[in-house]
């Protein structure tokens, strides 16, 4: 057996506790091309807390476009806190 959480609102904990709250590792390595590449968003401040300032954030629908978008894996895998769980967990 293996119980998980439930996928939805797994990815609701990974959007607030990832682009919600002031993470640098975060904005710089997903916010940024989420922004740029769904929000139509260029010349985007360096640091998370001058994007926060200035009111740009990454939306939901923004995060979630960037999981359904094909090219995004091809780039990356998936983070481990939006990984579908089959591919974290291999039970034998």
């Amino acid at each position: 057996f293996l119980f998980v959480r439930d996928p939805f609102v797994r990815l609701i904990s990974a959007f607030r506790s990832k682009f919600q709250l002031e993470n640098e590792e975060f904005y710089r390595k997903f916010a940024v091309p989420m922004l740029k590449m769904y929000a139509n968003r260029s010349g985007l401040p360096a640091s998370v807390s001058e994007a926060f300032s200035a009111g740009l954030k990454v939306s939901f629908a923004n995060f979630i476009q960037y999981l359904l978008d094909p090219r995004t894996e091809k780039l990356a895998p998936f983070n481990e806190h939006w990984r579908q769980v089959h591919r974290l967990c291999h039970p034998c």
